[in-house]
């Protein structure tokens, strides 16, 4: 196992490709986790569930220097999974398309959003209305 180290007020970001799939990623998974992907309607939405299950697993397993599989997520009613006890690192997962993103952090809260591009969407005037003025200025 490769131990993945993160300082403290250190972000790391992982970004996977459901292309990228294999059969071990759903090796990793919990039972709970297995039924509820068993669960999703469409494929692409299965198959980017396990993606980042598994990515979840894999990069927090090597941070606590325990096997994927036996990371101890539990999730919130929300759907959101976590760490019991609070004292592990912050991370957050988005996913979007066909990619699966991660943020992981030590001592502080972290979160990730990633959205598939659409052709018909105006990024520009979406930074001048929720971006701060510095980064509103990136058309000028």
């Amino acid at each position: 196992m490769v131990r993945l180290e993160i300082g403290r007020d250190t972000i790391k970001v992982f970004v996977a490709a459901v292309s990228s799939l294999t059969v071990e990623h759903y090796d990793l998974l919990s039972g709970d986790e297995r039924e509820r992907a068993a669960r999703f309607v469409f494929e692409k939405d299965r198959r980017l569930f396990v993606l980042g299950r598994a990515m979840l697993r894999t990069v927090l397993g090597s941070v606590l220097e325990i096997p994927g599989a036996d990371v101890p997520l539990v999730v919130r009613a929300s759907g959101k999974p976590e760490l019991p006890g609070g004292n592990g690192p912050a991370f957050n997962l988005s996913h979007s398309g066909i990619c699966v993103a991660m943020a992981v952090s030590r001592g502080r809260q972290v979160g990730i959003d990633i959205e598939m591009r659409r052709s018909d969407s105006d990024f520009l005037a979406v930074a001048r209305e929720y971006f701060s003025a510095l980064l509103s200025k990136i058309d000028q």
